[in-house]
């Protein structure tokens, strides 16, 4: 799952149909070299942290029973309710989507 999302080459294989902000604020994240990747703690759990814009986006990545894991994304210090479901669509299209890709993979 982290390669899904650190990977340029795999990132593109589950972006195609993501919104395009979404994609570029990912990669900007992931590629930039001041990026400190995904943070796995020793239990397994992971943390991505990034600015979007004036937003602050986390991604956490839960380990589950067998070779799985969960992903779930915030997106804080969203100005309106607007953005908020906006932001929610965008972020439900690229989990499908990435979802999608790990389970061809397994």
């Amino acid at each position: 799952m982290i390669k899904a999302l650190t990977d340029k080459r795999v990132r593109a294989g589950w972006v195609k149909s993501v919104d395009a902000r979404l994609v570029k604020s990912l990669s900007t994240a992931f590629d930039s070299p001041s990026s400190k990747g995904v943070v796995v703690r020793p239990d397994g759990q992971g943390r991505f942290r990034y600015k979007w814009g004036d937003t602050v986006v986390q991604l956490y990545l839960l380990p589950k029973p067998g070779p799985k894991v969960s992903l779930v994304v915030t997106n804080s210090k969203l100005s309106a309710s607007t953005m908020v479901e906006e932001r929610r669509a965008l972020w439900r299209t690229a989990l499908k989507a990435l979802a999608q890709l790990v389970s061809r993979s397994n």
